[in-house]
């Protein structure tokens, strides 16, 4: 993956990093990308990805493969399937993730880089934040989420089934999946 950055080189620390460009597809589809080199504080209408990089204390395996600028790229399950869900169907999306936008073998850009994570999520249009696929329980549990986010902040969540759900999606046995209700809003 390294010689993917080769011609991807980056401006001085602080003022420039990647964006990736997701094309247009369907869910089947596989998954092309152009990495592009933008000012951090020029870049126009981006967002970035927030996730977990493997599952449940599992090392992040790269077993998964999507093109980048016309070679192939290997990333973990979890962002294959944030990229698959997350790709418009006729536009192309504008996305700024860490694993892929940032040269994970080059220790100093590395570093260089996750000094400004912070200036590169606000200057993103949205910060998406990608749990993981979901299920049945976690789909409940969200619509829940949402619903109560509607109502009158007094009211509580009719249901004890989307109440168990929904402290089943935030059970501390995952603490990066935790988030409050206003962070929801």
């Amino acid at each position: 993956m390294t010689d993917l950055y080769s011609n991807l080189s980056l401006g001085p620390a602080g003022l420039t990093t990647r964006i990736l460009c997701i094309s247009p597809g369907s869910l089947e589809d596989p998954i092309r990308c152009r990495l592009v080199v933008k000012q951090v504080m020029g870049v126009s209408s981006f967002e970035a990805l927030s996730y977990t990089w493997s599952e449940d204390d599992q090392p992040s395996i790269r077993d998964r493969v999507i093109t980048v600028n016309r070679s192939p790229c290997y990333v973990t399950s979890n962002l294959e399937a944030a990229l698959r869900r997350l790709r418009q169907p006729k536009a192309r999306r504008r996305i700024w993730v860490d694993a892929i936008c940032i040269n994970q073998a080059d220790m100093d850009e590395r570093s260089s880089q996750v000094m400004q994570m912070g200036q590169i999520y606000r200057n993103a249009d949205r910060v998406i934040i990608w749990l993981g696929e979901g299920d049945r329980s976690t789909d409940l549990a969200m619509s829940s989420t949402t619903m109560a986010a509607n109502l009158d902040s007094r009211c509580l969540v009719s249901s004890a089934q989307s109440a168990r759900c929904i402290a089943n999606v935030m059970a501390a046995e995952r603490p990066e999946t935790a988030f409050t209700m206003d962070s929801m809003i």
